[in-house]
């Protein structure tokens, strides 16, 4: 499956949104664990999905830091202003599409994960099938 076919249905079922981070606690006492950002997710299955990337660059969360090494030396990223350099090498396998606008629509106009994966399918130029 391509890192967009990926990314759509972990939004739409897979994970906690949280905004201006990575990964992070989530602001409810009801859940337990980390949420993501929209680019943590992207970066989440990039590290479950990545393959040979992944060893490469030894990326891995530490914490909620994304980490990989890079020339010998370890880089990091918490905040989202940017997609890890390892993440987006693996999307531009399979995708010309620009992440840049992700992070507007994700933490300045405060949309859901469900409403990006419906972004990300009109990107795509994929649609919902429904039943009769």
């Amino acid at each position: 499956m391509t890192p967009i076919l990926l990314w759509i249905d972990a939004l739409e079922n897979r994970y906690w949104s949280i905004r201006g981070r990575l990964r992070g606690p989530v602001n409810d006492p009801q859940i337990c664990g980390d949420g993501f950002c929209a680019l943590g997710v992207l970066c989440d299955l990039y590290l479950k999905n990545g393959g040979e990337d992944v060893l490469k660059f030894k990326a891995r969360w530490d914490g909620s830091h994304f980490v990989w090494d890079e020339d010998g030396t370890e880089q990091r990223q918490s905040n989202e202003n940017d997609v890890p350099k390892p993440v987006m090498v693996w999307w531009k396998k399979f995708h010309a599409m620009d992440l840049a606008g992700i992070i507007t629509f994700n933490d300045d106009l405060y949309r859901s994960f469900n409403e990006l994966a419906m972004y990300l399918r009109g990107a795509a130029g994929l649609h919902y099938v429904t039943a009769k």
